[in-house]
């Protein structure tokens, strides 16, 4: 448009930058083995979407649900690889009392 909207200014903006910065991952993504699953100390949140075409979410579930049971999986049926939304669960998640997070088989710090 002759005059776009700040909104539609501010979208075009953001791709703009997007392409400016985006370099694409060249190599394969690592994937942790199943033994470094189950010495995660630390809390974990994964969001996932059920549609997501890079990545295999249901996989991703299924082993942290065996090798991380302590990890806390949100599973999206309605969202692929870019999840949005999510901020309220993400801040709810770092907010927590670490000690509910605290695997029952590792000591409390």
């Amino acid at each position: 448009p002759a005059n776009p909207s700040p909104a539609v200014k501010a979208f075009v903006d953001f791709v703009n930058l997007i392409h400016k910065h985006f370099r694409p991952r060249m190599v394969k993504l690592p994937i942790f083995s199943d033994d470094a699953l189950r010495r995660l100390q630390m809390p974990v949140l994964a969001i996932v979407g059920a549609h997501d075409a890079l990545l295999d979410s249901a996989q991703t579930r299924s082993r942290l649900a065996r090798h991380a049971p302590s990890a806390e999986v949100v599973y999206l049926p309605e969202a692929g690889h870019l999840i949005l939304a999510q901020t309220g669960k993400v801040m709810e998640f770092l907010l927590s009392a670490p000690a509910r997070r605290v695997p029952a088989h590792l000591p409390p710090s």
